[in-house]
């Protein structure tokens, strides 16, 4: 499991840094709640995006995970992600985010505003 460098957006260009998929175990950054995932499939197949949802609503109350199915040759920009369901406390706030294949798969994390 990789961790991803938060990316900040800005009025003027910037360029992205993407990184490859983990395999598996998936990757994680740190969630204040601001940061959206930028997925870009190139592969040949639709994939699916899981972001890991390790907290409990209300306490006691199960949420089933975010999965987000990104095409075949297509770019999707997911979230933001509530800190009280998608960030693991016990791992500094990180949320975590799994893809279901990793072949021809990169991913950025931009954090919206300054």
């Amino acid at each position: 499991m990789a961790d991803l460098t938060v990316q900040s957006s800005a009025r003027a260009a910037n360029p992205l840094t993407f990184s490859a998929a983990t395999a598996t175990t998936g990757d994680k950054w740190v969630n204040t709640a601001k940061e959206m995932v930028l997925v870009k499939n190139a592969s040949g197949g639709s994939i699916n995006v899981t972001i890991d949802t390790p907290n409990k609503q209300d306490g006691d109350l199960e949420v089933d995970q975010r999965v987000i199915a990104v095409g075949a040759g297509t770019t999707a920009l997911l979230g933001p992600f509530e800190k009280s369901v998608y960030s693991n406390k016990s791992d500094s706030n990180k949320a975590k985010v799994i893809c279901s294949s990793v072949t021809s798969i990169t991913i950025a994390i931009i954090k919206m505003g300054a």
